[in-house]
């Protein structure tokens, strides 16, 4: 037969022809296109329950499609099957090391082997095509790398090891296409776990330390993306080191009779998924459904509103808002800053920032991400007293670290490690007064406070210039740190915006009717997120099960009774309303009653918590 002919035969046709010696040895990629391939693994019983689980926490890399009974010699996957003379090709495993290659393994004793097959991307390769428009770097089977991750597996008694992924160079404007296809394939590894910047999981390195299989050199459109791969079975094997274990060789796959099924683009919101580059910078996407993503899009516009008619509507940054979402979800530690000193007495704070942060505080902590907030040195004590009561009150679940000012030195000693890496993936000023072009720091009414003020600026010019932290500024007038990226429209549509206009730039910029809208909105959208199937499984790469997040964060989404605890406390504090300082529970001249608890309830239900 020639190997033109291998594409059209039946998954039973060729089982029959590796089990009478013929075309061993061969590559499957190709084989049978009609029906699926599998990845294989033999295994002794007393180490099938750990293996099983294992396939079951990592799922992404291994799919577990049939576990047999100790014994079976066939396979729910087939008819007329034998496992032992069935692959082109088996590799024995001794303690973990690849004793041989061989063409059968019908000599060994069954009686107590357990096999499991777990999907192949071999079955989606060269399928994705769209009113006959193919995907290029799919289509060509050729264009794929192999490499180990540093994402670690979730382990099971001995089975334990780094993710071993694969990289498909995609064209950017099909990356929707690609995603939303193989999210219905997870049977075959499912949605990409990772999309862009390499050095993400693979390390400083990136694409040139490629471990298994030839190096695939993106094109100048393309974006790398990376699915889990089935050779993470294998990395597996080595370290559980079992007696005996048996694989199918590589490229020579398990051919079964389960049928390819014809893949088209979900129509549904809930099952859509849209793929945002939320930082270009470092080249840095996340997917979300677009259900999701539309609630997110309500967040952003709910934010802007502005009763306050300062003309904020001009400063907006469509999208910047769901990008930041993105950005602090996939963080790891956050940075938080803020402090409008602006009173002439002590506290000189406002009643908008604070509130906010331990707001947004509270459901990063929810979220397992580590906080450190950053203030003027005058403000230290005072929000060390502040966290303290917000712990009592059940507000946030620990104590977030505060640091204050210091010298330039001192300051680049708490953004990065001793070896030049960043503490924080994210840096997010709320409310934060910015320098100005003329050095100093001004109120919207032009009333200078620099006095007041500590240099913050520094740590935000800072991390904007690397390509491994992401800048979140969030403002409501022009003045605040973040806003140097419209700076020309807040001198343009802001009152006094050529003396107040912040000079200092985000990476991402939200702008609000208050600075504390825009953290309550974020708190509300980082619930949505991982709220989201798709979103979740992508955040944690497909490794473990999907979090609860009724249990774990729903605790922190912000509603009208904890905003009211959160401002009382601020209150109690003696920090008082920057526009009307003499007014109880007021927030930039607008009383808690009805504005605030209005807008919270409004973010609930663009959620669907109301």
């Amino acid at each position: 037969m020639s190997n033109a002919d291998v594409d059209k035969l039946s998954g039973k046709d060729a089982r029959l022809m590796f089990r009478r010696g013929e075309r061993k040895g061969s590559p499957t990629l190709g084989w049978c296109q009609e029906v699926k391939q599998a990845n294989v693994v033999i295994l002794p019983n007393d180490f099938a329950r750990h293996f099983s689980e294992f396939c079951e926490y990592n799922y992404g890399p291994l799919p577990l499609l049939y576990e047999s009974k100790p014994g079976e010699k066939g396979c729910g996957l087939a008819e007329d099957s034998d496992i032992t003379t069935d692959l082109p090709a088996y590799r024995i495993w001794k303690d973990g090391k690849l004793d041989e290659t061989r063409e059968s393994v019908s000599d060994y004793d069954w009686s107590d082997m357990v096999t499991f097959y777990t999907g192949c991307s071999f079955s989606f390769d060269g399928l994705l095509l769209e009113n006959g428009i193919p995907i290029r770097s799919i289509e060509q089977k050729k264009e794929i790398s192999m490499y180990l991750s540093n994402i670690p597996c979730y382990k099971v008694g001995p089975f334990e090891t780094n993710m071993a992924v694969s990289m498909r160079p995609i064209p950017r404007h099909q990356l929707s296409l690609v995603v939303n296809i193989t999210s219905q394939m997870d049977d075959v590894h499912g949605a990409p776990i990772h999309i862009g910047n390499p050095s993400v999981i693979l390390g400083s390195a990136g694409l040139e330390n490629q471990n298994f299989g030839s190096y695939v050199t993106p094109q100048a459109d393309d974006i790398p993306v990376f699915w889990a791969c089935g050779i993470t079975n294998s990395l597996a094997l080595k370290k559980a080191r079992c007696p005996l274990a048996i694989t199918h060789a590589p490229g020579k796959m398990y051919i079964s009779d389960v049928p390819q099924s014809k893949y088209i683009v979900e129509k549904r919101e809930e099952s859509v998924s849209v793929v945002i580059n939320y930082s270009k910078k470092s080249q840095r996407f996340s997917i979300l459904s677009a259900a999701t993503f539309k609630q997110l899009v309500e967040l952003e516009s709910a934010t802007a509103e502005d009763p306050g008619n300062r003309g904020i509507d001009n400063l907006m940054v469509e999208g910047d808002f769901t990008k930041a979402a993105l950005a602090l979800s996939h963080a790891s530690s956050v940075a938080l800053i803020t402090g409008f000193p602006c009173h002439d007495w002590t506290p000189p704070d406002e009643t908008d920032g604070l509130p906010g942060i331990y707001s947004l505080a509270a459901m990063l902590q929810a979220l397992g991400i580590g906080v450190t907030l950053f203030v003027d040195r005058s403000g230290y004590e005072m929000n060390r007293e502040l966290i303290r009561k917000q712990v009592a009150a059940n507000i946030l679940k620990e104590e977030i670290k505060v640091i204050s000012y210091m010298d330039s030195a001192g300051m680049k000693h708490e953004l990065v490690d001793e070896h030049e890496k960043p503490k924080f993936d994210v840096i997010l000023a709320s409310e934060r007064v910015g320098r100005s072009s003329s050095g100093k720091y001004f109120t919207m009414k032009g009333k200078d406070i620099s006095a007041r003020c500590d240099p913050l600026d520094r740590i935000f010019e800072e991390a904007s210039s690397r390509n491994d932290v992401i800048t979140i500024g969030i403002g409501d007038g022009g003045n605040e740190l973040g806003m140097g990226k419209v700076r020309e429209k807040v001198q343009k549509f802001i009152p006094l915006g050529e003396k107040i206009a912040c000079e200092v730039s985000a990476d991402l910029l939200i702008v609000g009717g208050t600075s504390n809208w825009g953290c309550q909105a974020l708190a509300m959208a980082l619930f949505s997120l991982r709220r989201c199937e798709i979103h979740e499984r992508y955040q944690r790469r497909a490794i473990g099960r999907q979090m609860d997040v009724q249990e774990k964060l729903l605790w922190a989404v912000p509603d009208v009774d904890r905003e009211r605890t959160i401002l009382s406390i601020v209150e109690d504090s003696g920090v008082k309303d920057g526009v009307k300082p003499d007014q109880k529970m007021s927030v930039d001249g607008m009383k808690f009653e009805p504005i605030h608890a209005d807008k919270i309830t409004q973010f609930r239900k663009a959620i669907i918590l109301e």
